[in-house]
């Protein structure tokens, strides 16, 4: 590519999952010879932006503010990260203002919502962060998924970063072992995660039935609610469980990783893309995820159930599936090595960087799509086996079925009120 663009990323600057595809994005931008602006405070991710080459700007709040900014560093691109529902942004009104001469607008939509009519308005490309997250995006719109439809819109998966250029990671497993305990013979489970509502009892149910019936199991919970915390502190959920909080240093959680022997990850919520379960994988961790066909699901994508880990609906289910792999070594180093292989070919950074600046070519030059024609492809068909991997599933463990329908039931309503809610909020602006 001989084009070389300026674009200002509009992103957060925190420790989840959304900061970390907008840095990996525009640090790898930078090194391609992109001129690139990441809008945002200061944060834990500043080091990376620094060396990765990333002018970092606090974002102007007021829009006409924002429109004289873009204007002045000859903005050619937008890439926005936002949730696809409505949230207070100067960027609309800012584009508004510059009228013909506009950047043009890429979003990253995190979480499979197009609840946002502004939007519509604006944005030049949408992209998805997973193939299932795409799906569920046109499911809760009513909208129809066929190639009319993604006329301006695709997948554009969180990256990856290679472990290579991150640290040399394998080394470190007896160290962190031997940091938080764990013996060499014991079977270690990681739960990974920050503050926030994915957070449930189910790992630690899990764990509690599994160890009882093998008592070589630890598992490491970073962060839990607090109420978790002091209930595995009393001893409710009975012994072998680690607490941590969370770290916002990345290359130790990188180095965590490598401690573990599988993952255990069964959030009521669901992934619309799931950082700490591609994470894993790329480590070459077996995962037990559950399927939550009432929310996100992505994570009967990443995961393949009896080829990378186990998908689940119960918790006897997974505790299961938590023996199983507790109990043969060949069968974790298999998942595991099939684990690497599909988020390698789901995640790289290199290939989603390539696709990113396919549209970015065709945004500002009016280049042909051939890299998004042929993802929209994969995504028409992956539609067709979505539904079977989540009922798949679901049905092998009947009688954890009247539960998760109702546990569905609910959430959707309870999703569907807060979409009103917003939308009455976006009304009365």
């Amino acid at each position: 590519m001989t084009e070389k663009y300026t674009i200002a990323v509009w992103a957060g600057n925190g420790i989840g999952g959304t900061e970390k595809a907008a840095v990996l994005y525009a640090v790898e931008l930078a090194r391609r010879g992109h001129r690139t602006i990441f809008l945002c405070p200061p944060g834990p991710r500043d080091k990376t932006l620094k060396i990765g080459h990333v002018r970092q700007v606090d974002p102007p709040s007021h829009p006409a503010t924002l429109a004289d900014f873009l204007k002045a560093e000859q903005v050619d691109v937008v890439h926005q990260h936002v949730p696809g529902y409505p949230m207070p942004t100067p960027i609309y009104p800012a584009l508004q203002l510059l009228g013909e001469s506009r950047p043009h607008l890429i979003e990253t939509n995190v979480f499979g919502r197009m609840e946002d009519p502004e939007s519509d308005q604006w944005v030049d490309c949408r992209c998805f962060v997973s193939r299932a997250s795409g799906v569920q995006a046109f499911q809760r719109s009513r909208r129809i998924l066929n190639s009319a439809g993604l006329k301006s819109t695709t997948v554009l998966f969180n990256p990856l970063a290679e472990i290579d250029r991150v640290l040399p990671l394998q080394r470190h497993r007896a160290e962190i072992r031997s940091e938080l305990g764990v013996q060499p013979e014991e079977i270690f489970i990681l739960r990974l995660g920050r503050p926030g509502n994915k957070w449930n009892r189910n790992e630690v149910h899990v764990f509690q039935q599994a160890r009882r019936q093998e008592p070589r199991l630890r598992m490491l919970l970073m962060e839990p609610p607090p109420d978790i915390w002091r209930e595995v502190e009393a001893g409710q959920w009975g012994e072998g469980i680690i607490l941590r909080p969370t770290l916002s240093d990345f290359e130790k959680i990188s180095a965590i990783y490598t401690s573990g022997d599988l993952m255990l990850h069964m959030p009521d919520w669901g992934e619309s893309y799931g950082y700490t379960i591609a994470e894993a994988m790329q480590q070459g961790l077996p995962l037990i995820v559950n399927s939550t066909p009432w929310g996100d699901n992505a994570q009967v994508e990443l995961v393949e159930h009896g080829v990378t880990g186990f998908v689940c609906n119960s918790c006897e289910g997974a505790a299961h599936g938590l023996l199983e792999l507790a109990r043969s070594l060949e069968l974790r180093r298999n998942f595991g090595t099939a684990a690497k292989e599909r988020i390698r070919g789901l995640s790289d950074l290199s290939g989603e960087v390539d696709l990113l600046e396919e549209i970015m070519r065709h945004l500002v030059g009016d280049r042909p799509l051939q890299k998004m024609i042929a993802r929209n492809r994969e995504l028409l068909q992956f539609q067709t086996t979505f539904a079977a991997r989540e009922r798949r599933v679901l049905e092998q463990e009947v009688p954890g079925l009247k539960v998760a329908y109702l546990k569905g039931r609910c959430y959707q309503a309870y999703r569907g009120f807060r979409a009103k809610i917003r939308q009455w909020k976006q009304n009365r602006r």
